[in-house]
């Protein structure tokens, strides 16, 4: 029977003993002076760190280790190290002396010789000794930390900022400001304000924020027809109006991006890529930043998503995961549509196609069952067959070479079965129905 957890929540369940502590989790509580509620505080932490992707399966011992020892009063004044306190050490490696700086013997993270652990992964600092680090008060960290570590803006805000900013781009008739990544659009529109990317736009934009019965009222002012539906009162309006007596009669509360707003967008168009393209089912935000700092100004912001997904290939492949093999391959496949050419495009659907045929699913031995096919990918396909309008041994072609590069240790089905599946969903069969 399939498990309801993931291993990593199996193995913190292991560690604590799940819904009820064990009687060894509970003595390490008491040897730290922890409470239950503050042990739940920890293990809330982890869990969110596993479902972000920062937490894997082998660092859960010692991260659940070292965040109960940062709880225990006598060791630091921090609950939990929060993204806020780890970019604040950041900041502080940057200003103190070269001396005072060691490296984690884990994940190599600079540390302080301060520092009893690593505030990354938990390992201990084999080289602790008893310096005085610099103290808080003395960096004015608030404004070190917006001004040089994000570049003016925390990741979540700046993130919301360039969504807000092409919506505003897109819907310049709009006056409501929704919501982007939880934080509200009018904090949003006075930020905008106070960096200048806003300007009045075109006075007509405004019109469509007042009622037919209001923009009645003006063409009846200035004797004009008043039939007809509100785009045609709108037209009207605009053919026969000049724009300051639109802009008398209408108060003009639409906004357009300035040249500022628009450059600051291309700077950041692979935030704008990310929330067009709804990345965040497959990637954290966080880590998609990541990508892009490391990233080489020439490349594109295709040329590192494709080195990200291939690289996940290649250890999905060599851990056996060949179900997130699958998973991964459809993302490549989603960032690959109108980046690369239509033949290559098809040949990375072939090979999803077959991974679907064969149903691999498991990490460590292969159980197959009746295909799943993802009717999405299926029409896309169907789609990109039709507009290339191949012959069949131009497809056959395709296909094998598809089949060469797919990289499981065996196949279920043969590879002229696969063929013949695929052709059958061509010509508008119903796959689940084919066994």
């Amino acid at each position: 029977m399939t498990s309801e957890y993931t291993p990593e929540e199996n193995k913190l369940r292991e560690l604590t003993g799940g819904d009820y502590f064990s009687q060894e989790f509970m003595d390490n509580l008491n040897s730290l002076n922890l409470t239950v509620k503050e042990a739940n505080i920890v293990i809330n932490q982890i869990k969110h760190e596993i479902t972000t992707g920062e937490c894997c399966l082998e660092a859960i011992p010692i991260r659940l280790n070292y965040l109960l020892k940062q709880l225990a009063p006598e060791i630091t004044k921090y609950v939990v190290p929060s993204k806020e306190l780890i970019a604040k050490k950041e900041l502080i490696f940057l200003l103190n002396l070269k001396d005072n700086i060691t490296f984690c013997p884990n994940c190599q993270s600079n540390l302080f010789l301060t520092d009893k652990f690593c505030y990354k992964c938990g390992a201990k600092n084999m080289q602790s000794i008893a310096i005085k680090a610099p103290k808080d008060d003395d960096l004015n960290l608030n404004e070190i930390y917006c001004a040089k570590l994000y570049e003016k803006y925390p990741l979540n805000f700046k993130y919301a900022y360039v969504c807000f900013l092409r919506y505003v781009n897109e819907n310049p008739g709009k006056v409501e400001f929704p919501v982007f990544n939880n934080i509200d659009g009018f904090k949003l529109k006075k930020q905008a304000v106070k960096d200048n990317y806003f300007t009045l736009g075109d006075p007509v934009y405004s019109i469509s924020n007042y009622t037919i019965s209001d923009i009645k009222k003006v063409l009846k002012k200035y004797d004009l027809k008043v039939s007809g539906k509100k785009d045609e009162l709108i037209e009207r309006i605009s053919k026969n109006l000049s724009d300051e007596e639109i802009s008398r009669e209408f108060e003009n509360r639409t906004f357009v991006l300035t040249p500022e707003a628009e450059k600051f967008l291309e700077e950041n168009k692979y935030l704008v890529y990310y929330d067009k393209n709804d990345l965040s089912t497959s990637i954290s935000l966080e880590k998609y930043e990541s990508l892009f700092k490391k990233a080489k100004i020439t490349d594109s912001t295709y040329d590192v998503l494709y080195s990200y997904y291939a690289d996940l290939i290649n250890e999905d492949v060599n851990n056996k995961q060949w179900h997130q093999y699958r998973t991964d391959l459809g993302n490549l496949i989603n960032v690959s549509v109108n980046n690369i050419s239509d033949l290559k495009l098809l040949k990375l659907h072939f090979q999803y196609f077959i991974l679907e045929a064969n149903n691999w699913i498991h990490d460590y031995y292969s159980d197959y069952c009746n295909p799943s096919f993802d009717l999405k990918f299926n029409k896309s396909r169907n789609d990109l067959i039709a507009s290339l309008k191949l012959e069949l041994n131009e497809l056959q072609e395709i296909f094998n070479e598809a089949w060469d590069e797919v990289k499981i240790p065996s196949y279920t089905l043969a590879k002229a079965d696969v063929f013949k599946k695929l052709i059958l969903a061509f010509d508008g069969k119903d796959l689940n129905s084919i066994y």
